[in-house]
């Protein structure tokens, strides 16, 4: 009498040592794939961030050597645009604004882009492709990329020691900007800037490619920065806040002045009219020291 054939297969402790290396293998591989991914990401808001500066040089080529400031012509903070049909028009003063003409910086991008061809998105150097908010906020609003009647912020923030006069920011508090000081607007030549590879001329608000995305101005950051002298990079804001002198007081040999105030817009401000509040997804820390936004010395200043 024969015995019965085996039938072919996998016991259950075979099946188990299958499992388990798929398993680490899948644990060794996302890891990678996440750097990879969060790597590339990097490479392209680097990327956007120098495009932005050639922007900056062509626009100060074609002007005189001036920066960019809308600004420059008008006591009061109106961005002008002549349409072809009708002229538009953006006040970045009360009651729209609250913080003296600094809520351009958030928006600067938007405006200038306005000369770019209509059939073009507007939105292709102005968001980190980790922007995950300002993605969101696009995709629910889609015809601000070809509406021109939209303004709009972005991921990469213009500080407003570039338009406003190097007085404001040499206190320990900003004065707020008012009709009567002018908004402290100046019309300032690149030349003013006198580190230009110690001077960030664009920064991420946020280090968007970090799970937790913290804003730029906190010592967990390692936001992207884009520098005068064109040049751009990444930097630990630990190192220079660790580097930085006391609020209100002068600092040692070797380190920095304390920013000219906090940032602190107000909900009021990021929640309203500007579009780039909690109501929008966007979510911010107040009260923090305004880096790079309020520099001590403004364009004069060092930044790291």
């Amino acid at each position: 009498m024969t015995s019965p054939r085996r039938i072919g297969g996998f016991t259950l402790i075979e099946l188990l040592v299958v499992i388990a290396i798929i398993a680490l293998l899948i644990g060794i591989l996302l890891p990678a794939l996440g750097r990879a991914k969060r790597s590339g990401q990097e490479a392209v808001s680097l990327g956007n961030l120098r495009n932005n500066v050639q922007f900056h040089a062509m626009y100060w080529n074609d002007h005189k050597d001036r920066l960019i400031n809308p600004f420059s012509t008008r006591l009061e903070p109106w961005v002008w645009y002549p349409g072809r049909i009708n002229q538009y028009g953006w006040c970045y003063g009360p009651p729209y604004s609250t913080s003296g003409s600094e809520s351009y910086g958030y928006h600067w991008l938007a405006h200038t882009l306005w000369f770019d061809d209509e059939r073009i998105s507007r939105a292709r150097s102005m968001i980190s492709p980790a922007d995950r908010a300002l993605q969101l906020w696009f995709q629910n609003n889609v015809a601000a990329q070809t509406n021109f009647e939209w303004i709009f912020p972005g991921s990469y923030w213009y500080p407003p020691v570039f338009w406003q006069q190097a007085s404001r920011f040499v206190g320990g508090m900003r004065t707020p900007g008012t009709t009567a000081n002018q908004y402290f607007i100046a019309a300032h030549a690149s030349a003013d800037v006198l580190f230009p590879q110690r001077k960030v001329l664009l920064f991420e608000a946020k280090q968007y490619t970090h799970p937790l995305q913290p804003q730029w101005n906190t010592p967990q950051a390692v936001p992207l920065i884009a520098l005068c002298d064109g040049s751009a990079r990444s930097i630990r804001m630990s190192e220079v806040i660790a580097n930085t002198g006391p609020r209100g007081g002068t600092p040692a040999e070797g380190q920095l002045w304390h920013p000219a105030g906090l940032w602190n817009p107000g909900d009021a401000e990021m929640n309203g009219y500007l579009e780039y509040g909690r109501p929008q997804g966007f979510i911010w820390t107040m009260q923090l020291p305004g880096y790079f936004w309020a520099t001590q010395n403004g364009i004069r200043g060092i930044d790291f």
